[in-house]
């Protein structure tokens, strides 16, 4: 993964790489590059990688049998995604509104 030069891609190649041995049952493994990866995502603030991050964090603890971990990383992708949301009211919020005025 550091052959690529921007962390984005970096976190991406990480977290499919977490992935393929989340699949593989390696799951030490798994939550080593899935920590790099949001690592990286977090450094580049690449919400993308952080969610998707998020999503196989669940799946990893939930597999492994760590639920307190699945549970935390549930709420942080929860969260993560009503931001989102919320930011996407408010940019349609403001068109309409410049939308309204002109």
């Amino acid at each position: 993964a550091t052959q690529y030069k921007d962390k984005p891609t970096q976190s991406a190649v990480l977290n499919d790489l977490a992935d393929i041995k989340l699949r593989n049952k390696e799951y030490r493994l798994s939550e080593q590059y899935l920590h790099q990866a949001l690592l990286l995502a977090e450094e580049s603030k690449h919400i993308e990688s952080v969610r998707n991050n998020l999503a196989l964090q669940v799946q990893l603890f939930t597999r492994s049998g760590q639920f307190q971990k699945a549970i935390k990383a549930t709420q942080q992708l929860s969260s993560l995604k009503d931001s989102l949301l919320n930011a996407e009211k408010a940019k349609i919020l403001k068109s309409l509104e410049i939308a309204y005025e002109t």
